[in-house]
């Protein structure tokens, strides 16, 4: 997913004034009406930082209300709706922002960062490559854009030029668990085993909890003939996400490979739950197939 941050009370969109509908009334979050724009701005904030979106937006735009033109209320809204899933409306806050402000960089980047949020189209992603590339125009050391920018070439599935931009977001931010596994991912696509593990443990390393590192990382170690060594890692990927359905799934196969034969029944029949629950049939009806093949005997 398309990394957004929120830095020194700022919070990546800004919003065109009456452009969308108010999902919330005042008598749900009081907004006092003694306070400037600005200190609807710190309540906001201080919703935020409680988890509460929707207050946070409430407040957001009742500054936004107050004095239309105060960026740093646009902004706060726009991050607000991307967390909160509202992704549309963020990218016209995001252009209110670039309108309002336009050589602010991170804008442009967190812009580009909600066009991949909507989807992988082509169309979708050319706008965020448009916008980053402007990001970049504006702050060539700006790492979120460089990060954001290998995202989208990644999903174009250009991994050159993914691993172009990853690399360049690393020089500037070097102790980036997310950008060192997404340089393992794209090495590893590109065939080179050797550099793709070892940004991998980097990911790690850095942060120990990071479950989709740990998962890949299994999953290389178990396409390297490492089995053992995988199920560790797999093991870890679950107990941090414990409905991590392809992580069951490349556990069963791991176990199978090492005779573990009744553990990984119940690791792809444990995976198979989690792919109905979500709605994968495709992936439901692979884990069928790997049941069937051993308890007939037969191997993943």
């Amino acid at each position: 997913m398309a990394k957004l941050k929120l830095r020194s009370g700022w919070i990546f969109c800004w919003l065109l004034l009456g452009a969308y509908p108010l999902p919330l009334t005042a008598q749900t979050y009081p907004i006092p009406a003694h306070e400037t724009p600005e200190q609807l701005i710190d309540r906001g904030n201080a919703y935020m930082r409680l988890g509460d979106k929707a207050g946070a937006i409430t407040m957001f735009r009742a500054a936004i209300e107050r004095k239309g033109d105060l960026a740093v209320a646009h902004y706060n809204l726009g991050l607000a709706l991307v967390q909160s899933g509202q992704v549309q409306q963020a990218i016209y806050a995001f252009q209110t922002v670039i309108r309002l402000q336009p050589n602010f960089a991170m804008a442009y980047s967190n812009l580009g960062a909600a066009w991949m949020q909507l989807g992988s189209q082509p169309d979708h992603l050319a706008q965020a490559i448009a916008y980053l590339d402007r990001a970049l125009q504006l702050d060539p050391k700006l790492a979120i854009a460089h990060y954001n920018m290998g995202l989208a070439y990644k999903e174009r599935k250009d991994y050159p030029k993914a691993l172009q931009f990853f690399q360049s977001a690393l020089q500037l931010e070097p102790k980036s668990a997310e950008t060192h596994y997404h340089l393992g991912y794209v090495s590893q696509a590109q065939g080179n085993f050797a550099q793709a593990s070892t940004y991998y443990q980097q990911a790690i390393a850095l942060n120990p909890q990071y479950a989709e590192a740990h998962y890949n990382y299994g999953a290389l170690l178990l396409l390297s003939q490492r089995p053992t060594e995988a199920i560790e890692h797999l093991q870890r990927a679950i107990s941090i996400k414990p409905d991590y359905g392809n992580a069951f799934y490349t556990l069963g196969v791991a176990q199978a490979q090492v005779g573990q034969v009744q553990t990984a029944l119940q690791s792809f029949i444990q995976a198979q739950i989690f792919f109905r629950q979500q709605n994968n049939s495709q992936w439901a009806e692979m884990t069928e197939i790997q049941i069937k093949r051993l308890r007939a005997g037969g191997a993943p």
